[in-house]
């Protein structure tokens, strides 16, 4: 469980967040929705009785938003953001990514972008998630974001 309050935990969801190959101008509001709609897919169970009552990434995708359109996903956009996000280290897919799952760091952003759906700005809600609220440069490596992340999951 996260504490947003928690200056460490706030660099962890920094480094996550900044994982996530996006600069933040365009539609980020919208490529932010499509990042937590995939996260929440991977999150879901595969039925062990039917694989089929669970939408992998091969699958199309519609996302609802409040004022707008819906975003709609054909089967072929879904599974590039899966393989986008397996990059980043926020989900897993073993032989095949159409069936991909949640890492520690995956859980950790959905947990995050649960609570604040990007997207994400300097003056926003939770500034710390891009600078940390200071001038220092903080980096987790990879091994270490991972750990971080185990933990918060346990």
């Amino acid at each position: 469980m996260i504490n947003l309050d928690d200056k460490r935990h706030q660099l962890v969801i920094r480094s996550l967040v900044e994982s996530v190959p996006l600069c933040g101008c365009g539609s980020s509001e919208a490529m932010w929705m499509i990042i937590q709609a995939a996260l929440e897919r991977a999150s879901k169970p595969w039925p062990k009785d039917d694989v089929s009552k669970r939408a992998g990434f091969y699958d199309a995708m519609d996302i609802a938003r409040n004022d707008d359109e819906p975003i709609v996903l054909p089967p072929l956009a879904v599974e590039f953001v899966a393989q986008v996000l397996t990059t980043c280290d926020l989900m897993e897919h073993g032989g095949s990514v159409g069936g991909s799952w949640l890492t520690p760091q995956g859980k950790v952003l959905l947990e995050f972008l649960r609570i604040h759906p990007g997207p994400f700005e300097f003056d926003g809600p939770v500034p710390w998630a891009i600078s940390c609220g200071t001038d220092e440069t903080f980096e987790l490596s990879a091994p270490e974001l991972k750990r971080e992340c185990e933990e918060l999951t346990r």
